[in-house]
């Protein structure tokens, strides 16, 4: 048995309106389609370290730098099916049966930093 996990995350019946990127979604740890460590007896045991490592760069990224897409009207992607505006870009289904989807294509990113506050 194979499960691809994008079916599932494109699957309106589980996540409203799959086409929009919206990260919130999957804040609900008991989303049916949330599942990226596996389950049962073939559960990663790395999970606990590598949900550690992630929350910590992320901890630390955004505490130093603002992250932002690079889009401007201009922007091109490739199509995604979403709506004219929306700028998330298309996914490589060239890897669909390891459950890996890159980007299409590049995905430009402003990196700033953030201004040190000062102290008293």
């Amino acid at each position: 048995v194979v499960v691809f996990p994008m079916v599932k995350h494109l699957d309106p019946t589980i996540f409203p309106r799959p086409s929009i990127f919206d990260p919130q979604r999957h804040r609900q740890t008991d989303a049916p389609a949330v599942t990226p460590f596996g389950g049962g007896v073939s559960m990663c045991p790395g999970r606990l370290v590598a949900s550690a490592e992630i929350k910590i760069f992320l901890a630390k990224l955004t505490d130093k730098f603002h992250v932002t897409l690079a889009t401007t009207p201009s922007s091109t992607f490739p199509s995604n099916g979403g709506p004219p505006d929306h700028h998330r870009p298309a996914f490589d289904l060239s890897r669909t049966g390891l459950g890996i989807f890159p980007p299409k294509g590049r995905v430009p990113v402003v990196v700033t930093p953030k201004k040190k506050e000062k102290t008293t």
